[in-house]
């Protein structure tokens, strides 16, 4: 090999092995909330949540109902409910379920990525029944534009019954501004004003140059 192709050749093999250690990083759990070892807890990948948003225990019905454990707390951070899926694969169940929220048991969930043209921020919240141990519920702030992934729940109390995921919500906040049709029509009238009035300007200069 000759000395003016060696250089080349050593920085296309580092190039190589750059993008390969890119490409093997794989997505990280995040916890919701593991600090308690004496309480049951889930994981979801970053790739598809941002932040344990909250977790606790609740005796009820859970989200949507008069004594949602997280819309109106402290920690509710301004999101809102927007409806939620009570029945695995089905979605038939729900009277407010406008995004088509949807969950199984083996571990997935998803809903409608059309949520994500009228809010800038998601929340998901998880009930489970867990033989009144706590933890039962937890709430995930989504990656934006994920509609869908999985989920994971660890049951560390040794109680029976209950076992299963109740229901899934979807929460929203920052819903995204929609001009009003009378503004755009404005707008697009002043930038044809516009464009008409430079036209006339240049043909006033070339008449008074003739």
């Amino acid at each position: 090999m000759s000395r003016y192709m060696r250089p080349i050749m050593i920085s296309a093999t580092a190039m190589f092995f750059g993008l390969g250690l890119v490409g093997s990083v794989t997505a990280a759990p995040v916890y919701c909330d593991e600090e308690d070892s004496s309480k049951n807890y889930m994981s979801i990948d970053d790739t598809q949540v941002d932040l344990c948003l909250a977790a606790g225990f609740e005796a009820g019905a859970g989200f949507g109902s008069n004594n949602d454990p997280f819309i109106g707390s402290s920690s509710d951070d301004g999101y809102q409910y927007l409806g939620k899926d009570e029945d695995e694969n089905s979605t038939s169940s729900a009277t407010d379920n406008d995004f088509n929220v949807n969950y199984t048991q083996s571990g997935d969930w998803r809903f409608d990525s059309e949520f994500w043209d009228q809010y800038d921020d998601g929340a998901l919240g998880f009930k489970f029944g867990t033989g009144q141990q706590a933890d039962n519920w937890f709430v995930y702030s989504l990656q934006s534009d994920v509609s869908s992934g999985d989920w994971e729940f660890f049951k560390t109390s040794s109680s029976n019954g209950g076992d299963g995921l109740s229901h899934v919500a979807l929460l929203g906040k920052s819903p995204v501004a929609v001009p009003a049709p009378g503004t755009l029509a404005l707008a697009a009238f002043g930038l044809v004003a516009m464009m008409f009035g430079g036209v006339r300007r240049r043909h006033n200069r070339s008449c008074e140059d003739a």
